[in-house]
């Protein structure tokens, strides 16, 4: 899937680093994983975290 790294300026001045991941087929449905606590995507486990997705209704 295409991704892309950017980063989005809060109302306050602090700058919050994310990926951006789009699916293949276009969609109206989107999922936003926060994580935090000093902690990198990779140190949290979240990498590749988009192709073990499960959507659930």
């Amino acid at each position: 899937m295409p991704q892309l790294n950017l980063t989005v300026r809060t109302r306050d001045g602090l700058h919050l680093a994310g990926t951006l991941v789009q699916p293949e087929q276009e969609t109206d449905r989107a999922v936003v994983f926060v994580h935090g606590g000093g902690v990198t995507r990779d140190e949290a486990g979240l990498t590749g975290i988009s192709s073990k997705a499960h959507i659930f209704r």
